[in-house]
């Protein structure tokens, strides 16, 4: 058998609460293949301690892989960590002289382990029968399906609201219907969102607006132009240039009070009168860089104004005679829809996350949730979204050391389904363990060179790969082995040349 390096010696020899870094080729699968071994021999030894029998060790065996989770992010990953899982408890039970009996009960028991992916969990959920009103006798829907469903719904919910609907309102929802059929369907395809939704309270929203604002602009990192002031006046050398002249003209809006919606507003005024065209960034060289970056941040701020534009409007004339009732009509047609949705069959990946959020959340069901499993290992933990992250730390309590979470930051390549590295950085702080695997080996020693380098430059940049990310985290470099021998276990790529 391979002999794990000491870098995996410590992300397989542990009992839980561990976030586990493992870059590719680092032989992340076989420290998870070998870390349920290493489980599995600490009970062989504790029940050979107490002199138990193979029958009482087989249903203490059957017990611990029951409420065990091992999940990944995709189905196939998840099939093929099963494969090897059982090809290596299988072995065992038939090489292993000294502990044979121990293992054969092992590997009779390997198919009550629960081996899925993310949504295969929530699925099983489900199905448990704890959530009330809700089936897991449901079929998959594809998108789609998903589609159609929502817009019949919405569609029979605007044909009974119609008739108590006259004037302005009326003309304005028949113009807009699809792009408000549109809307629901975002809500509906984000668990997280759907779930702020169904909490929403209208005048909550209404008077909340400026701390939405600020949170927006410090997601998309230009909080700061508000709330520092940036010393434009030092650098008069360039007044003449059609960029620096721009910024002169702009400076006045970025006031701190200008963070509330009338500032916003004033500011889309502004950019409205030049049609959004503003100068082009100015290039490096004799520039400054903090000069670059602040106009780089400049913008940024003008392409999330343009985007948002009429929503931003609509917020500031929310008092006039269309925009309040429109609030009220959107926020009833959600609120009618998500009563209709659930009656109806069928249910999508995301329905899933939401369903198990919400039940989560009343505490007599996650009781009984949480006695159910002891203890989850989470494989592709980059790619893990906010609620997924969320669903996780309810079912084990918030006790993290029933946790092992094993990723890399350089793979999360699922950000468009959710996924955050913010999710990854906060387990990072909150976990009682963070353990890296560095030796790369299956990769020369300039190509990991490459990747360090170019991990550092891409990771610092902000969005379309321009300016800095105001999040930006740290990247872990990898190294060649940390010895010549051909330690430790890797999964192997071939081609049909060879």
């Amino acid at each position: 058998m391979s002999t794990p390096n000491s870098e995996q010696i410590k992300a397989i020899e542990h009992s839980g609460g561990v976030l586990l870094s493992a870059g590719a080729g680092s032989g992340k699968t076989f420290v998870l293949k070998e870390h349920l071994i290493y489980l599995c021999t600490e009970l062989i030894k504790k029940s050979r301690t107490e002199g138990i029998t193979i029958e009482e060790f087989s249903v203490r065996v059957n017990r611990m892989f029951k409420r065990t989770v091992l999940m990944t992010f995709t189905k196939k990953a998840a099939g093929e960590l099963n494969i090897r899982l059982v090809s290596e408890f299988k072995k065992r039970s038939l090489e292993d002289s000294t502990d044979k009996a121990y293992w054969c009960a092992i590997f009779e028991k390997i198919g009550a382990l629960n081996v899925s992916t993310i949504h295969g969990f929530c699925f099983k959920l489900i199905s448990l029968g704890l959530f009330p009103g809700v089936s897991g006798d449901q079929d998959i829907l594809s998108e789609s399906q998903f589609k159609d469903k929502v817009a019949m719904l919405c569609l029979e919910q605007l044909e009974k609201k119609l008739p108590e609907i006259s004037g302005d309102l009326r003309s304005l929802v028949l113009k807009e219907r699809k792009s408000v059929f549109s809307s629901v369907e975002d809500i509906f395809s984000d668990p997280s969102l759907r779930y702020a939704w169904s909490e929403l309270n209208i005048e909550d929203m209404r008077s909340d607006v400026d701390q939405v604002i600020a949170g927006i602009l410090e997601e998309y990192g230009v909080k700061n132009l508000f709330t520092s002031d940036f010393p434009l006046s030092q650098y008069e050398e360039f007044r003449g240039k059609s960029w620096y002249d721009f910024l002169l003209s702009f400076a006045p809006y970025l006031k701190s009070e200008r963070l509330l919606l009338e500032g916003i507003t004033k500011i889309i005024e502004f950019l409205q009168s030049t049609k959004f065209r503003i100068p082009n960034r100015p290039r490096p060289g004799k520039i400054p860089e903090e000069l670059i970056e602040y106009y780089s941040q400049i913008v940024q701020l003008k392409d999330i104004l343009k985007k948002y534009e009429s929503d931003f409007i609509a917020f500031q004339k929310k008092e006039d005679n269309a925009s309040g009732p429109w609030m009220s009509f959107v926020v009833d047609l959600v609120s009618k829809v998500e009563e209709e949705y659930s009656k109806t069959s069928g249910i999508t990946f995301a329905d899933m996350e939401y369903i198990v959020y919400k039940n989560l959340q009343v505490p007599e069901v996650a009781k009984k949730i949480q006695e159910e499993f002891d203890y989850l290992i989470v494989d592709e933990f980059q790619d893990t979204s906010f609620i997924q992250y969320s669903i996780l730390e309810k079912v084990v309590a918030g006790d993290l050391k029933r946790l092992f979470c094993v990723g890399d930051l350089k793979q999360a390549i699922y950000g468009f389904r959710g996924g955050e590295l913010g999710v990854f950085i906060e387990c990072s702080q909150k976990i009682s363990q963070n353990l890296s695997l560095k030796n790369n080996y299956r990769s020369a020693l300039d190509v990991i060179r490459f990747n360090n380098l170019f991990f550092d430059h891409v990771f610092k940049l902000g969005p379309k790969f321009e300016g800095k990310d105001p999040h930006a985290v740290e990247v872990e470099h990898q190294t060649p082995p940390e010895s010549l021998d051909r330690v430790g276990e890797i999964s192997c790529r071939c081609t049909s040349s060879g």
